[in-house]
């Protein structure tokens, strides 16, 4: 309901702002508001990015065929990444398994950092394909988070269709930056606030939207002219770090289990109840979080750009892309259920 009530709200706003022309029909708008790829968990759309596509909507076979392989590639980020992590965080985070040690802590929500951006990433790529099939291009809504050297970066790579509503319809009407340094931070407190909040009635949810507005307020600071005087590896490693820390926080069922937690993570050498990693729940761990990092160098954004023009490299990553699908859809298949961790919020 609520990635509903944003677009419902979208519409609303940016045609009183004369952003948006009104729909043509009652069933332009219902197609709008519950087209079935987004409708879950998004990327949230607003009208006019799909006005032209509602008004005159084409769909060849280079759209069909780019949709198939989106949609493969994030099923494989989904179920051979984020789902294989996802058992080790679970381990990690049951309370019935007793206090975890400082290693066993790391672990887990190591674990958790990769799950929730590959399980989540994996979710908008299914969606950004299957509406590319059908002759939709809606907004990316990821662009390599991990590899931000800032919490503010960081923002405007994760889920970049919520926090481009948040700042749209929130922080801007709340005065966003034109009244001041105090006024400036009490809005960047109060949108991560209702953000923690928006993601469930937990106090670990508000402390989680407390943490990440403490360092985009930081951002604004003196920490943003310190931090840039590190060489960049530098900012991503201590970035990612506390990014992690509010993992921890996120994942977390209560607050005295958010204590043990990050007591652990702050005490090295702590012993406590093994954590056991099966190998190939290590290697999902290491290709996810390695594989997050490298491709958020330049380096590697400009070899692919330069691959994508390439006949046979093209067809080369095509093949590897179905193959991985192919798999994941004989993992699926020969496994249980299991939902797009974003669906519980």
């Amino acid at each position: 309901m609520s990635f509903i009530v944003f677009e419902k709200i979208t519409y609303l706003v940016d045609l009183r702002r004369g952003e948006s022309q009104r729909v043509r029909s009652l069933r332009d708008y219902l197609l709008f508001v519950f087209f079935f790829p987004k409708v879950l968990a998004g990327p949230i759309i607003k009208y006019h990015e799909i006005d032209d596509a509602l008004r005159e909507r084409r769909a060849d076979w280079d759209d069909r065929t780019w949709g198939l392989l989106r949609f493969l590639w994030g099923l494989a980020r989904k179920v051979l990444i984020a789902d294989v992590c996802g058992q080790v965080a679970d381990r990690a985070f049951d309370p019935a398994n007793g206090p975890i040690g400082f290693a066993g802590a790391w672990i887990g929500v190591l674990a958790f950092t990769v799950q929730i951006y590959f399980d989540f990433a994996g979710y908008s790529d299914m969606a950004l394909g299957l509406a590319r099939i059908f002759g939709f291009r809606l907004r990316e809504n990821f662009a390599h988070p991990y590899g931000a050297t800032s919490f503010t970066e960081f923002w405007k790579r994760w889920h970049i269709s919520l926090t481009t509503w948040i700042r749209s319809y929130l922080y801007i009407p709340l005065g966003g930056n034109r009244h001041g340094a105090a006024r400036t931070y009490l809005n960047l407190w109060l949108c991560f606030l209702l953000s923690g909040l928006w993601h469930g009635a937990a106090w670990t949810f508000v402390l989680w939207g407390v943490w990440h507005g403490a360092f985009m307020v930081l951002d604004r600071q003196s920490w943003w002219t310190w931090t840039q005087r590190l060489p960049s590896p530098m900012r991503v490693a201590g970035t990612l770090v506390l990014v992690m820390i509010g993992w921890a926080i996120f994942r977390s069922h209560g607050l005295p289990q958010l204590g043990a937690v990050l007591g652990a993570m702050a005490r090295p050498g702590l012993e406590g109840q093994f954590l056991a990693v099966r190998s190939h729940e290590a290697a999902a761990m290491a290709i996810g979080l390695i594989g997050a990092l490298v491709a958020a160098t330049p380096l590697v954004r400009t070899l692919t750009e330069r691959a994508a023009a390439i006949p046979a490299a093209r067809a080369a990553a095509s093949l590897a892309i179905v193959l991985l699908g192919v798999l994941a859809i004989a993992k699926a298949v020969t496994t249980t259920f299991n939902p797009f961790l974003y669906f519980r919020f």
